[in-house]
């Protein structure tokens, strides 16, 4: 009898993927979403590179100490032949530049390989006869090709068991945080309307250009900055140095034109020295780059793994850009309305984003927002947990609004002007009360949002 081949495989491209992952840990960013553990070929690889990808998940380093100590641990060292054998994966590869070549071989031979397991499966079931019809027969030999096709390498099925230590782990968490199970807003009244913004989920913020949004998302980042915890901010609405400059005009109380213009006397020059300082050891990352949501998840598991990561912002959606070509605006929005709500998900972070309105509700009576009004595509309300609308009277009537016992003038941070409102309307929430609002203050010359109701014991009317 003639002996059976062995599986399509290539030991050297395994080590040479695993040994540049040791030497580069940022190439496992890019390859982990391509390859999985059940890839290699070899046993001894698929544990290695399942533990480099728990290591990750656990936003901890990966390299030959870590990993030789969790393999260690979990008492799986010697079944890859002890950390000699790690060593030796360094030593297989001398630069991790062509880490994406090795990965394409690897999953190359992993694909034939299931094409041969289901091949075999397929003349099992012909042998057999085991199917009603022709159609029945057809039907399950395309459901086999396109689970290989699609990369169905397995299908995670929770178990009831599962689902109830899952809702054990979320009620003791709550309970914990004292019902506060998502990462606040940071503006008293919202947080109260919304519970927070929790992982996974997509929260769209919308408004008309220039009824700030960008200050919004900008407050809710130094909100969640100052509670310790870490944000990607991605700005395509304005470079880096805008960003600053607002922040730093809203730490001042000056306006962001005389922080860009260094306008300032003896004393701001001082305080802006610490304000620096501050923001130097401060949690907020700024994105720089391509605004695709691949780049944009590339980069966010750089920062998960190298910083740990707890809430993404982007401002704002229609501006960015879609990883490929489409024919029409509207199939290019709901690509990117797709995109980020997928990478909420896989990331297991909270995603804020700002989103632009329709200018028809310029033409009507009432002009606050409504879910109708977000610009361009149903799919960024259908994907989003959240939506709230940003409205001010003043933006299309020009006069501040004032109401009852706001109508004083605020001195602080040593400027005077009258308080001017937002108002924050809940427009979707699939976890509590729906076209419920509450207000905010806004200070137009910093760009400034601020809470109205944290501001109370400095108003004497």
């Amino acid at each position: 009898m003639s002996q059976q081949p062995l599986p399509p495989h290539n030991i050297e491209a395994e080590q040479s993927v695993l040994g540049s992952i040791l030497i580069a840990p940022s190439v496992l960013i890019t390859l982990r979403t391509a390859l999985k553990s059940e890839d290699f070929y070899r046993e001894a690889h698929r544990l290695i590179y399942a533990a480099m990808l728990d290591l990750a998940d656990r936003n901890m380093a990966v390299d030959f100490v870590t990993l030789s100590d969790y393999l260690g641990k979990k008492g799986r060292l010697e079944e890859i032949d002890g950390s000699g054998y790690l060593l030796s994966l360094i030593d297989a590869v001398p630069t991790a530049v062509h880490a994406g070549y090795y990965a394409d071989i690897v999953r190359r031979c992993s694909v034939a390989r299931r094409y041969i397991q289901v091949a075999g499966e397929i003349s099992g079931l012909a042998y057999t006869e085991d199917f009603d019809t022709v159609e029945t027969l057809h039907g399950q030999v395309l459901e086999a090709i396109y689970k290989v096709r699609e990369g169905m390498i397995s299908t995670q099925i929770l178990t009831p068991t599962d689902r109830a230590d899952r809702a054990l782990s979320r009620f003791e968490t709550a309970r914990e945080r004292k019902g506060q199970m998502g990462v606040p807003f940071g503006f008293r009244d919202v947080d109260k309307l919304t519970g927070g913004m929790f992982p996974e989920e997509v929260v769209i913020v919308c408004g008309n250009t220039g009824i700030g949004k960008s200050a919004f998302l900008a407050m809710v980042a130094n909100h969640v900055e100052r509670s310790g915890k870490n944000v990607l901010y991605v700005s395509a609405e304005m470079p880096e140095y805008m960003l600053t400059h607002r922040e730093l005009a809203r730490r001042l109380g000056v306006t962001a034109r005389r922080i860009r213009e260094a306008d300032l006397d003896e004393e701001q020059v001082y305080e802006i020295s610490n304000q620096i300082a501050e923001i130097a050891q401060g949690r907020i990352f700024v994105y720089e780059g391509n605004y695709k949501p691949s780049s944009i998840e590339d980069a966010c598991r750089e920062m998960a793994l190298r910083y740990g990561l707890d809430l993404v912002v982007i401002d704002y959606l229609q501006i960015m850009q879609p990883d490929r070509y489409f024919k029409n605006r509207t199939e290019a929005v709901d690509h990117l309305a797709d995109g980020i709500r997928s990478m909420a998900r896989r990331l297991g972070v909270p995603v804020i984003v700002g989103a632009q309105l329709n200018r028809e509700l310029f033409h009507r009576k009432d002009k606050r927002p409504t879910l109708s009004d977000v610009r361009e595509s149903g799919k960024i309300e259908q994907n989003a947990f959240m939506v709230l609308g940003l409205h001010r009277e003043s933006y299309y009537s020009g006069e501040p609004y004032q109401v009852s016992k706001y109508e004083w003038e605020s001195t602080m941070f040593g400027y005077t002007q009258p308080i001017d409102l937002m108002e924050v309307i809940v427009l979707k929430n699939r976890s509590g009360p729906e076209n419920v609002s509450c207000f905010l203050g806004w200070r137009p010359a910093q760009t400034e949002i601020y809470d109205p109701a944290s501001a109370e014991e400095d108003w004497d009317g």
